[in-house]
């Protein structure tokens, strides 16, 4: 009987459908109060009492009044329905709680009402069917109200559903316009989705019983964009004994959603984060546990729920004694990390001699860690201020200070400001030696970034602190010869000292290319200078851009796939917060 019914209702749903589309296709609609012409030409304007119309004619409320039909008719078969189901429910358990355990007699009852069960399911989402394509009709029409629910809306292609306040619309996809069933491609330029939002994340799993750690003391943070649409955000705090938590998220097209904090520094301070992320999913961390006379320590993380963005660690592995700068990660291809850092080493007679130190890394499944080699990108010379952009997936640029000695000849060139390439050949590292240094002739060169322009072009941006100047260059690497020469500048961005200084490459299409250099003058805000990088090198068009309106104690930027740019940040208090940049508002677009 119940299948009956299913029948009969699905049979009911499909001619009613059928009616209306052939309504809304065969029929021109008509306005009212007038008729066809006998011909089939112009209506004529011959008046119709209200409410009557001609035979085989349609006036503009008919799809209108169908649609209401229709509605009525699911509402009242869906509760006669629901309500066949539940008597008929609890008619078999009734039964089959009177019957003996494990008899045939239960064991039938059971199946039976299985088979009700599965047929509610099947009436259910036949009356959703009819109801997505009754609030899709609605939508397209131009209905005011709005869909209860996405589980209700059929949208088009490039378009997502938005539920906001009970109610549920479809919305066309950025590069895209239209009214969310149909969207039409259009002149891609994603817009910010948010201004600065607090980064509390979720509670985690376990919670009450497992308690929310939210870091409210930051002190230094790394963002990193991996796994296509996630973003990770490292932080020391302060407050919580300087250890290291980190969150994930994932980028949509309006929000981004995160997921909860978890510590991964193992209960230890974590100085100097340094955060690389891969496109499968692993993360690989570094950091020191000391601010003076540190250990270094790598490790890896890995997401076990990219639905839910939980993120599992391993265990810390020591690489470096006696630390006290930060260490630099470049992810590079087959999941492998170079890890920058500086070191000595005790000769036979017990006299340390410094070095920059690389190591190739590999991230393995489930974050297993295997060293593939140890190198030296440069030797008996003590670098800090380590920095580094990939320029390939096997190779990269690093830039560092090499801090000038005791004994040092007062006229000897400074390499305060000097960069190199360094590329991935199998399982080991290559290294240029020959180091580009630039403005020889000057000292005390502190803050520096370097960012990815265009193919074999690298930004260099750097402070002065003799001229208390912020000052940009761009360098070409020799795809041959892998050297590095000066293209252009020294280009003056900003007079005055400055607390830190990044670079993000901004996205350039067929455009010149853009380089984004972020920095704050001490007491001041954060801004920006945008400079239009021309295919030689040049620089040009620079501007200011201001995109924070406080002071920040930390910050850290990154490029997202589609274009836009994220940026996380604490507060002079230690507050996380993150904030996405679109072309307008980073300074991209023209």
């Amino acid at each position: 009987l119940l299948v009956q019914q299913q029948q009969q209702q699905q049979q009911q749903h499909q001619q009613l459908r059928r009616e209306l589309r052939q309504q809304l296709v065969q029929q021109p609609p008509r306005w009212p109060g007038t008729v066809a012409g006998s011909n089939g030409g112009t209506a004529s304007t011959t008046p119709l009492d209200a409410g009557h119309y001609a035979p085989g004619e349609l006036d503009v409320y008919y799809t209108a009044e169908m649609l209401d039909k229709l509605s009525g008719y699911l509402k009242r078969t869906h509760s006669s329905m629901e309500a066949r189901y539940d008597l008929e429910k609890q008619r078999l358990s009734a039964a089959a709680q009177g019957t003996p355990p494990n008899s045939t007699d239960r064991k039938a009852l059971q199946d039976a009402l299985q088979r009700s069960e599965a047929s509610r399911a099947e009436s259910m989402a036949a009356s959703l069917e009819m109801l997505q394509f009754y609030y899709a009709v609605k939508a397209i029409m131009g209905s005011k109200s709005a869909a209860p629910g996405c589980q209700f809306l059929v949208c088009g292609r490039h378009a997502t559903c938005i539920e906001k306040g009970g109610q549920a619309h479809c919305r066309c996809e950025p590069c895209f316009e239209g009214d969310g069933f149909m969207c039409r491609p259009a002149r891609c330029g994603p817009v910010t989705d948010f201004s600065a939002q607090p980064l509390l994340g979720q509670p985690p799993i376990g919670y009450p019983v497992v308690p929310q750690t939210t870091p409210k003391g930051v002190v230094e943070l790394q963002l990193v964009s991996f796994s296509s649409d996630k973003l990770a955000v490292a932080v020391r705090d302060s407050h919580l004994g300087n250890r290291g938590f980190l969150i994930v998220g994932r980028a949509g097209n309006t929000e981004i959603v995160w997921g909860s904090w978890k510590e991964f520094s193992g209960g230890v301070k974590a100085f100097g984060i340094a955060l690389a992320g891969f496109p499968n999913g692993r993360l690989a961390i570094a950091f020191r546990d000391a601010d003076r006379s540190g250990t270094g320590y790598l490790m890896a993380g890995f997401l076990t729920d990219a639905k839910k963005l939980i993120v599992e660690f391993v265990k810390p592995q020591a690489f470096a004694r006696d630390q006290a700068q930060h260490a630099a990660l470049v992810p590079l291809a087959s999941s492998r990390v170079a890890c920058l850092y500086s070191e000595h080493a005790f000769d036979a007679s017990a006299k340390a001699k410094p070095f920059g130190g690389m190591a190739l890394v590999q991230v393995g499944e489930g974050g297993h860690l295997k060293t593939l080699g140890k190198y030296h990108f440069a030797h008996g010379e003590l670098v800090t201020r380590i920095t580094a952009t990939p320029l390939s997936p096997s190779s990269f640029v690093v830039a560092y200070r090499v801090v000038p000695g005791v004994a040092a000849p007062p006229n000897e060139p400074s390499k305060e400001l000097s960069a190199l390439w360094v590329g991935m050949h199998g399982t080991e590292l290559m290294v240029d030696p020959h180091p580009v240094t630039l403005e020889p002739e000057r000292v005390n060169m502190w803050a520096r970034s370097v960012a990815l322009v265009a193919q074999n072009l690298i930004a260099y941006s750097y402070q002065s602190g003799t001229e208390k100047a912020t000052k940009l260059v761009t360098l070409h690497v020799n795809p041959k010869t892998h050297r590095l020469t000066v293209a252009d500048g020294p280009h003056l961005l900003s007079k005055g000292s400055t607390s830190f200084v990044h670079a993000v490459s901004l996205p350039s299409g067929a455009a010149s290319p853009k380089t984004f250099t972020y920095f704050q003058k001490p007491g001041g805000t954060a801004t920006a200078q945008v400079c239009r990088i021309s295919p030689q090198g040049s620089i040009a068009s620079c501007q200011e851009v201001p995109w924070a309106d406080a002071e920040l104690k930390s910050v850290s930027g990154v490029r997202l796939p589609d274009g836009r740019m994220a940026l996380a940040f604490a507060s002079m208090s230690g507050a996380p917060q993150c904030q996405i940049l679109g072309p307008t508002e980073s300074g991209a677009e023209d």
